[in-house]
């Protein structure tokens, strides 16, 4: 059963930067706009990571920097159907949780 993404949670985020809260519930591997458990790798450069949500609803996007297991620091990032990149297929082989 597919979870419904609640847009209205946007507001834990300061322009697009991720709050300590958000930044808490991603480091349980929980997207913190939908609350689904897992994430898609993406692209990555320099020590950042990019993820998408695995919830077929919702796939936001988000740039992450993690230390020993945890969210430190993190901003959301345009999906694809926002006009984001679209992430080659060899990507989406793993899961980030």
């Amino acid at each position: 059963m597919r979870r419904r993404c609640d847009m209205r949670v946007h507001q834990r985020f300061e322009h697009d930067r991720l709050n300590s809260a958000a930044l808490a519930t991603m480091s349980k591997g929980l997207c913190p706009l939908c609350g689904y458990r897992g994430f898609v790798l993406g692209p990555r450069g320099g020590v950042a990571q990019n993820i998408e949500c695995g919830n077929l609803d919702c796939r936001a996007r988000f740039n992450v920097l993690c230390v020993s297991g945890e969210v430190v620091m993190g901003h959301a990032i345009p999906r694809e159907s926002e006009g984001g990149g679209s992430w080659p297929s060899a990507f989406h082989s793993g899961t980030f949780s």
